[in-house]
Parts: C-alpha cells; sequence; structure tokens
C-alpha cells in the first residue's frame, strides 16, 4: 500500500491516528517500509508531502485489515484531518 498524505489540517487528530494504526497493522501482520522522511521528485511533477509505504503478505490480508473494525474505528481520525492518496499494488 502506498499512500500520499497532504494538507494536514487537524494536526491533532491526525497525531492520534498515526499513533493508533501502526498496532493494528501490525495485527494484521502488515510492516511499515516507509514513514515520511524526506522526499526527493526525481521524475515528473510529483510532490508529495509525506508518504506511507506498508507491506503486507497478500491482497487478502490487506483487505481483512483494511476492513476490520479496528480500522473502521480509526480511519475517521484519518479522513477528517488530512487529505490522502493511496493505492494497493499486488506484486512480488
Amino acid at each position: 500500500m502506498i499512500i500520499d498524505a497532504s494538507d494536514v489540517s487537524k494536526p491533532e487528530m491526525y497525531r492520534e491516528y498515526v499513533q493508533k494504526v501502526p498496532e493494528i497493522v501490525d495485527k494484521f501482520g502488515g510492516k511499515y517500509l516507509v514513514r515520511g522522511g524526506n522526499v526527493v521528485s526525481v521524475c515528473g511533477e510529483w510532490k508529495p508531502e509525506r508518504l506511507i509505504v506498508i507491506e503486507f503478505e497478500s491482497m487478502m490480508k490487506f483487505q481483512k485489515w483494511f476492513n476490520s473494525p479496528e480500522y473502521q474505528a480509526v480511519k475517521h481520525l484519518r479522513e477528517e484531518s488530512t487529505n490522502v492518496k493511496a493505492i494497493v499494488i499486488e506484486g512480488c
């Protein structure tokens, strides 16, 4: 999963989301590969503010996490506090 988070309008709410989600990701076997840091654009006009990359063992594991009651209970914190674009890629 690749997430591009920008325009944090409610920093305290977003911080709460960032604090709660890793435990839920871990519970479903997810692993953070990238969580923020300096972003350097090397091609095109893409200028993300904050990138997050999470690896899941399979699309099924991702879907179980994303649709879990635990994640559903906190996702509103993200939705109400920042603008997010996200994709999921099934690959090797």
